[in-house]
């Protein structure tokens, strides 16, 4: 029988007045597929993690920061149309406060065709006034259920995982030759295995019309990452959204290295090293968010784990 695990899915049911814009109007040719995200700036705590993104897009601006006590996302449209969400990190239960504010309001955004230095102190001003409760939110509930979900992934999802984790690190290998050495009698030879490891940690399901500001409050990652991961479209008036009702998932993903001495099919001394990140995953790829390094004191010393490999063998001896 399969391991299984309980992961949290998080039922996204938005009111359309604040996140969920419908395509229905639309033609196909009327929207716009996501492209690259212009990464204004970007801040990494020291697990890796994003802390604070200002990005651009087809002429919107967004902002994203998680730290211990909030996670804020606001989506600035090239329209003036803003999208704020807010979200506590120290509640259990998921509830995103939300405020739009359209291009017409006294926040109008009439900056908007200003430098981009202008649009960044006015997003960044606007993040001010929300921590400082300048600007009024209104709280949603989002009514969440856990299901039992498999430890395995399936195979679309790995093969997206994997591809990140081989663009990012390179292909797997096995057994492969990299030193060798003779000493004291005996011809020591050190092999090395590279492989990937995948298990999921969290699921949600996201809605069609859900916007990136949303999706990236409840993933925890910016909206860059978002339109990465993905298939999204925008409106006329700069909303991007999420095109497809979608599972989004969160795995540990990690890449084991492992060096091995033979002598004589033996095998005296091994050393390994491994790189930990988390991947997140859509409808389109993964994106992988590094977290830390360990490994052996003398894992990169291929000699020297060839001359332990020969004391040790010749120690059996």
């Amino acid at each position: 029988m399969l391991n299984r695990i309980l992961s949290l899915v998080l039922t996204m049911s938005l009111l359309s007045s604040i996140c969920i814009y419908s395509f229905a109007d639309q033609s196909i040719s009327d929207l716009s597929v996501n492209g690259d995200f212009k990464i204004i700036e970007r801040i990494l705590n020291d697990d890796g993690e994003v802390v604070k993104e200002i990005s651009e897009y087809q002429g919107n601006l967004y902002y994203y920061e998680k730290n211990k006590d909030q996670t804020i996302a606001i989506d600035m449209t090239r329209s003036g149309q803003v999208d704020i969400h807010k979200k506590s990190n120290s509640s259990k239960n998921t509830v995103i406060a939300s405020k739009t504010i359209e291009a017409t309001d006294k926040v109008s955004l009439k900056n908007i065709q200003a430098t981009s230095k202008d649009k960044v102190a006015l997003i960044q001003q606007l993040r001010n006034d929300v921590v400082n409760g300048k600007i009024q939110l209104t709280e949603k509930s989002y009514s969440s259920s856990f299901e039992m979900a498999e430890i395995k992934s399936t195979r679309s999802v790995a093969s997206k995982i994997d591809d990140a984790l081989e663009e990012e690190y390179g292909a797997p290998y096995s057994n492969k030759l990299i030193a060798g050495k003779s000493k004291d009698g005996v011809y020591a030879k050190l092999y090395e295995s590279k492989s990937f490891y995948r298990t999921k940690k969290t699921s949600w399901i996201i809605n069609a019309g859900t916007t990136i500001g949303i999706a990236a409050i409840l993933l925890g990652v910016p909206q860059s990452t978002i339109a990465w991961i993905f298939y999204t479209a925008s409106t006329g008036t700069g909303v991007v959204s999420i095109i497809n009702d979608v599972t989004g998932n969160k795995y540990i993903a990690n890449v084991n290295y492992n060096k091995e001495v033979e002598i004589n099919d033996v095998y005296p001394y091994r050393a390994g090293k491994t790189v930990y990140s988390y991947a997140y995953v859509g409808d389109k790829r993964a994106a992988l968010e590094y977290r830390k390094t360990t490994q052996n004191s003398d894992f990169s010393d291929n000699i020297g784990l060839l001359d332990i490999g020969i004391r040790n063998y010749l120690a059996m001896q």
